[in-house]
């Protein structure tokens, strides 16, 4: 098994035996209202939240009611290959990919000429202090973040933070990430040697 593996199989575990976790989502949804790059932002490219992910509905609802363009991703293949929609209530989302709830491929597609006015939430099953996710695996975050130019906010638990996690080529870091007790922006151009 690979390092990566074994790391997503035990945080899924610890994010399933969390304690709290409503009152650590809710923690962490205050801070990334709070935090500038939310501020400045246009657009919004967020996520809709898998049960056992750090929930994103009350700051999704939040931009839609404050006039932000809200676009939510969807997978396209299974080729790791995704794309994010306009969506205009989060009720109108359907379920797709691996039970993930998505808009609807009629609806608006994001233009990377937006970047400039965007924020990119990110999930991950945990963060390094460099900006590093470790995803599930697919890939999808990594290849549409090659591509995307805007700020982009990692969510993570306080105690999911890790010093240093495995690092592949293709592994992007966010800018910023967002915990409980904060908002920090992590070293750019931060690498392992």
């Amino acid at each position: 098994m690979s390092v990566k593996g074994d790391l997503r199989r035990a945080f899924r575990q610890r994010r399933r035996d969390k304690i709290n976790r409503a009152a650590a989502d809710a923690a962490i949804a205050r801070r990334v209202l709070d935090s500038s790059a939310y501020g400045q932002a246009k657009v919004l490219l967020g996520y809709a939240a898998l049960p056992e992910e750090i929930q994103t509905d009350g700051v999704l609802r939040l931009a839609l009611a404050e006039g932000k363009a809200l676009y939510l991703p969807r997978c396209l293949n299974d080729a790791g290959q995704m794309a994010f929609y306009r969506v205009q209530a989060l009720e109108d989302l359907e379920s797709g990919s691996f039970g993930v709830r998505e808009p609807s491929l009629a609806a608006l597609q994001y233009n990377m000429d937006l970047d400039g006015q965007a924020l990119c939430l990110v999930p991950g099953l945990c963060f390094d202090n460099k900006g590093y996710r470790l995803g599930y695996g697919k890939g999808y975050y990594d290849r549409f973040l090659a591509k995307f130019r805007g700020a982009t906010l990692g969510l993570c638990y306080n105690d999911f933070l890790q010093d240093c996690l495995p690092v592949g080529d293709y592994d992007l870091p966010v800018q910023q990430i967002a915990t409980e007790d904060r908002v920090f922006a992590v070293e750019q151009g931060a690498a392992y040697e």
